[in-house]
């Protein structure tokens, strides 16, 4: 509260809500001299001191209800709401008397357009229609902003921690008409995107820790800029900007294609970041195996030693190992590696498909995790069971599927499995969850033991810094017969997947490949520039992933 105990309250109001981006619980509001001071029974509160305030407005709302706003130094606006209409005369009175602040009568817009005037002054952006104010807005809540076109901005906003019955506004678009010809970079649009980018501190001035140019991307498509600060990191494209808490981090993952030329680093988000409609739970980068990279510019700080083990001054060696040391250096967070697996070929993942997507399903040691359209993680606590379905068909099938059913009723079918590859996943998974055989009985897996948040076990290849890769021996497997009598009938495709339905909503993607090239080459972003752009992604399939 702003008054001692030789202060005298002056007014007291009951039932006032504070305004902001969330509903908040109603309180009391009490006036002295020294100035303002609000508090809920659960403990919620906020004071404005009387020197601070510079403006205040009366606001006439809906009904009999009215709003106090404070504009307080800094152009920062605060609400409280919940005021009846005979309550003025008794606050006019302590602004007055005690703030030396007038106050001003002003009106909502209530035609309920969504056409008007954006106007950002300070921290605020105000939107008016026919010179009233609709909606204010304070640009430190936004977590992102987007240009996708020369007429269009997209603001996101922070995701506080909500109680299920919390109503919370996360995403806005704004359409600003603009002339055909008007060059991108000088639309209303394009003025607007920099000005909130300034102002929310999306992008700011001060240089990262370590900062690393054009790594290539799976999900979303494209090359990113990478900075990384003490609390957060980033990422600069050529179209979208990013600014990721590493609060947001649930798991850092690191892997090696099946090829052996590529390596995968995988950084899961909770919440995702989006596009437009498509979420990215899981950031996708791809590195050529034998890439290197010098990092000479290193902002060490006194005490990295002891702060950022591992972090050096230059970083240099192979690309996928740079960039996987200064995350578990900055981040401090465990790395998900390859577990004891191994396919028919002595590969740690197995190729199939995923609806219409062919990918490898890397079967870990506490997960399942496909890779690479769209990313889909699945933890085995997280399983109700495993079916193994066409395993008994007839010799013209050399395929297989797996049925993986979740607790939450969701199924995922990867379908075109080599039949070689059954023996070793019913090896495999039978001792982790529970195995559906074909008459419907059901094996129980054993669980998993320890923490199931703990690191895989320990890393089974070990990467140079000249990008070679080395691996334990060849294991031997035990023979498996299967069972090739009776079953389904002989026509059936051993392709035998849903093609995923195109959505009539989908949005373009960053440097997305056209159709027929090669997933694993680099990306290459002058010569799809040179082609025409890029091409859409489908934003069903980008959209289907598993929260842990």
């Amino acid at each position: 509260w702003p008054c001692t105990a030789m202060d005298k309250v002056t007014e007291s109001f009951q039932n006032i809500r504070l305004g902001g981006k969330t509903e908040t619980s109603r309180g009391i509001l009490k006036l002295n001299q020294n100035g303002l001071g609000w508090r809920t029974a659960a403990g919620g509160k906020k004071t404005v001191p009387a020197g601070d305030i510079e403006h205040a407005e009366w606001i006439q709302t809906l009904g009999s209800q009215c709003q106090l706003k404070l504009k307080t130094k800094g152009n920062t606006a605060i609400t409280f709401d919940g005021f009846h209409p005979s309550d003025k005369d008794r606050i006019k009175s302590v602004f007055t008397d005690k703030y030396d602040v007038a106050i001003t009568n002003s009106k909502l817009a209530t035609r309920g357009w969504n056409f008007g005037e954006a106007s950002i002054q300070g921290p605020t952006m105000t939107f008016r229609v026919d010179g009233d104010v609709a909606f204010e807005l304070p640009l430190a809540d936004v977590s992102q902003a987007q240009a996708p076109s020369k007429n269009e901005v997209t603001l996101e906003f922070h995701q506080p921690d909500l109680n299920p019955e919390d109503i919370c506004l996360m995403e806005m678009r704004m359409f600003m008409p603009c002339d055909p010809e008007e060059d991108a970079k000088q639309t209303a649009a394009a003025r607007f995107h920099r000005t909130v980018l300034k102002k929310a501190d999306i992008i700011t001035s001060g240089r990262g820790i370590i900062r690393m140019p054009q790594m290539p991307m799976l999900t979303p498509r494209g090359k990113y800029d990478i900075e990384l600060y003490t609390s957060y990191f980033k990422m600069h494209g050529h179209r979208y900007d990013y600014k990721i808490n590493y609060d947001t981090i649930t798991r850092l993952t690191y892997l090696i294609k099946p090829d052996e030329r590529y390596v995968l680093f995988i950084i899961s988000l909770d919440p995702p970041i989006r596009q437009g409609h498509t979420s990215y739970p899981h950031l996708l980068f791809q590195f050529p195996i034998n890439d290197e990279l010098v990092v000479d510019d290193v902002a060490l700080p006194a005490d990295a030693e002891t702060k950022y083990p591992g972090l050096e001054n230059p970083m240099t060696g192979a690309t996928h190992e740079v960039m996987r040391d200064a995350f578990r250096a900055i981040t401090k967070m465990k790395l998900t590696k390859v577990g004891s697996f191994r396919s028919n070929y002595d590969q740690q993942a197995v190729k199939c498909s995923l609806k219409a997507n062919d990918g490898y399903l890397y079967i870990m040691e506490r997960n399942l995790f496909f890779l690479h359209k769209p990313p889909t993680y699945i933890r085995y606590d997280a399983i109700e069971s495993v079916e193994f379905a066409r395993v008994g068909t007839g010799l013209t099938n050399r395929t297989f599927d797996l049925i993986v059913l979740l607790k939450n009723d969701t199924t995922h079918v990867f379908t075109s499995l080599s039949k070689e590859e059954y023996g070793n996943l019913l090896q495999f998974l039978r001792g982790k969850v529970d195995i559906k055989e074909a008459d419907g009985a059901v094996t129980r897996g054993m669980g998993l033991a320890g923490d199931s948040d703990s690191d895989d076990d320990e890393e089974e290849y070990s990467t140079t810094r000249s990008g070679r890769t080395s691996r334990p021996a060849r294991r031997s497997r035990p023979t498996v017969l299967i069972d090739r009598a009776g079953g389904d009938d002989d026509s059936e495709s051993d392709e035998d997947f849903m093609a995923a339905e195109e959505d009539e909503d989908e949005v373009p993607e960053e440097y997305d490949e056209h159709a027929g090239d090669d997933e694993d080459a680099p990306v290459d972003e002058d010569e799809e520039e040179e082609e025409g752009g890029a091409e859409e992604e489908d934003e069903e399939e980008d959209e289907e992933y598993v929260q842990e």
